[in-house]
């Protein structure tokens, strides 16, 4: 039977072939197994480019599916697949034993996130897997669902190490810092001091970040750091500003990712002044705007960071908002995440939570005709746990933001961070003592957004631009390699181009990660 990635696995070999790659030696790097089209091709390409930069062989995990290891193949012939060991009687009785345990120790405790094995917290990753596989907001009580996802994770957990150990494994790459899969992976490999090159970002664009060891792990890929802010400085004053007025530009315009597409949706309203959305929303105009800005509750609260004040999303929400009903002096506005259609919840429904309440207090859901433009001209104060409004519009329009979890843009002082819930609350209570941001705080939230924004990632040539709605189609495996076919004859030099540029940086000994600033300084 023909090959179904036909078309497209003839066109990979002769992309591939214009290339010329050195012999390796120096080990092997083992690819995680994923059968996202989007996924799979934007982790194959990366291994390619850690191949020629560091002298790995590549591994393929199998995904079981002979096709696409044939296509897989076709990025490197010296590419191999690597089969998932298959585990003993003994090694069956041993993680049925484990799991007997574990479940029990979980379910006397109900501490689901103080989860450990071989002393890897894995309880955060088991939590946020619960909420994504069955689609719920939170987790009231240690249930069924519960004990099946911790099962799944010891599995994954004792075959991946027995894999890696196996295969003689020198790194790992993985797409995600969460998830059964390649979460697991992840700190799997971590735990046998395997280094991991974890590759993110969008589909046109990509960023690597080399994990060394666990206490890493929260350390998000997309966090500035401090050679990070130096390197931006070094760019200029000039062309800092250009490049934030044309990314301010370009969100105002609803350019960007799908979040931004959606939460500055043209057809929806710009509010230009308190008075105006007072009217409309029957709200007093004196009174301070604060807007609560909610997540998606099952979008992986904990895995990234690792800390929260709060059990998750839910939790936050629900607690804030009993606490803003109290508080009739300030106009909440609750804003419902623009995203969630896409993190159903089967537990709740958010729009119910607010029939009945005061009228001190606003929900905008995600159909409502609201452009978050408009938090420019409204916001005195923003809340949130960990989101990207919190920094967003600190650096927009100089607006003090409160947050109850680790994020990318924490401890750079321009954020309020309580460290406790009663902390929380306190600074809720006396919330209209928060002035605006001083000018350098803004400047700092400017540079934090723009790095975030623009130069945390790379230009990624090799895969087409998808809509959020694309990458998340049952059929896009049947028509996304075409188009990758016809990016190839579009872009083969650029990609050429790129794959020797993101050599050359990552071949740098002391490399760590990834990103626009580096091919630069390069």
């Amino acid at each position: 039977m023909s090959n179904r990635y036909h078309d497209f696995i003839e066109a990979n070999k002769q992309l591939w072939s214009k290339l010329s790659t050195s012999d390796c030696s120096n080990g092997l790097l083992v690819v995680e197994a994923k059968r996202h089209p989007v996924i799979s091709h934007a982790n194959a390409v990366l291994a390619c480019i850690i191949k020629e930069a560091k002298g790995l062989n590549i591994g393929w995990i199998d995904t079981g599916d002979k096709q696409v290891q044939e296509r897989l193949a076709s990025y490197d012939s010296d590419s191999r697949t690597v089969s998932l060991t298959n585990l003993t009687w003994l090694d069956s009785l041993f993680i049925i034993l484990k799991f007997v345990f574990s479940s029990i120790r979980v379910l006397l405790t109900r501490d689901v996130r103080g989860f450990h094995l071989d002393g890897i917290p894995f309880g955060d990753i088991l939590y946020d897997s619960y909420l994504a596989r069955f689609k719920v907001a939170t987790i009231r009580n240690v249930n069924k669902g519960v004990i099946t996802t911790l099962f799944i994770l010891i599995r994954n957990y004792y075959r991946f190490k027995r894999t890696l150990q196996d295969c003689g494994a020198s790194a790992v790459l993985v797409s995600h810092q969460v998830g059964l899969s390649s979460g697991v992976l992840m700190r799997t490999a971590l735990g046998l001091g395997v280094p991991v090159y974890l590759r993110t970002a969008g589909n046109n664009k990509v960023a690597l970040n080399l994990f060394n060891s666990l206490s890493e792990i929260y350390q998000y890929p997309y966090r500035p750091r401090s050679v990070d802010m130096q390197l931006l400085s070094s760019l200029g004053e000039n062309r800092l500003n250009k490049d934030f007025q044309d990314l301010m530009a370009s969100r105002v315009l609803g350019l960007g990712d799908e979040d931004v597409g959606r939460a500055y949706n043209r057809r929806k309203k710009v509010y230009h002044s308190k008075s105006e959305f007072a009217k409309e929303f029957n709200v007093s105009e004196a009174k301070p705007f604060v807007f609560v800005m909610l997540h998606a509750f099952n979008d992986h609260p904990h895995s990234h960071f690792g800390k929260m004040l709060f059990r998750d999303y839910y939790d936050w929400f629900v607690q804030t908002l009993d606490f803003a009903k109290t508080k009739p002096d300030i106009n909440w506005v609750f804003k419902e995440h623009p995203t969630t259609a896409f993190y159903p919840t089967h537990d709740i429904s958010l729009p119910d939570h607010f029939i009945k309440c005061p009228n001190h207090i606003v929900f905008l859901g995600v159909n409502s005709s609201f452009n978050s433009q408009s938090l420019l001209y409204l916001a005195d104060v923003v809340v949130t746990v960990l989101g990207t409004a919190g920094i967003e519009f600190a650096a927009l329009g100089g607006i003090p933001s409160i947050l109850t979890g680790a994020t990318s843009y924490s401890g750079f002082g321009f954020a309020i961070e309580p460290k406790t819930k009663a902390e929380y609350f306190g600074i809720l209570d006396n919330i209209t003592g928060i002035n605006r941001l001083t000018q350098q705080q803004q400047d700092t939230a400017r540079k934090c957004f723009l790095y975030i924004q623009r130069y945390s990632y790379v230009p990624f040539s090799f895969s087409p631009l998808l809509t959020l709605e694309e990458t998340k189609e049952s059929k896009l495996d049947s028509y996304y390699w075409k188009r990758v076919t016809e990016s190839y004859k579009e872009n083969s030099d650029v990609c050429l181009a790129e794959f020797e540029k993101y050599v050359q940086c990552i071949r740098r000994e002391n490399f760590s990660r990834l990103n626009r600033l580096q091919v630069i300084e390069h």
